[in-house]
């Protein structure tokens, strides 16, 4: 019988439901910097960070840069002052807080 040492599952869109923790997350950082939380807004910021993962998969950017970049682009996309890199270690903060299950 065989003996294994290690067991991967692929949780993203299988076990738990990302995009409904990614919502959540963007509109509680967006109200965090009071900035507009609506879906528009929601959109571009999808929009910018699907642009980079993108980028991420060629091998066009490091997924240290993504994480720098995408709120900087971002803020600067809607003309708002702010850091980036801090509005992202919030929006993670905030991910970290939303294991939303897949529902059948």
């Amino acid at each position: 019988m065989a003996h294994y040492y290690c067991l991967l599952l692929d949780m993203d869109g299988t076990l738990l439901d990302f995009e409904a923790a990614e919502h959540k997350a963007i509109l509680e950082t967006l109200e965090h910097f009071e900035l507009p939380s609506d879906h528009e807004t929601e959109m571009l910021y999808v929009e910018i960070n699907k642009e980079l993962w993108a980028a991420l998969e060629k091998g066009q950017i490091k997924r240290e840069k993504l994480m720098a970049e995408r709120f900087t682009r971002f803020l600067k996309a809607i003309n708002a002052a702010g850091d980036g890199v801090e509005m992202n270690r919030c929006y993670l903060d905030h991910l970290s807080s939303h294991p939303d299950l897949m529902t059948p």
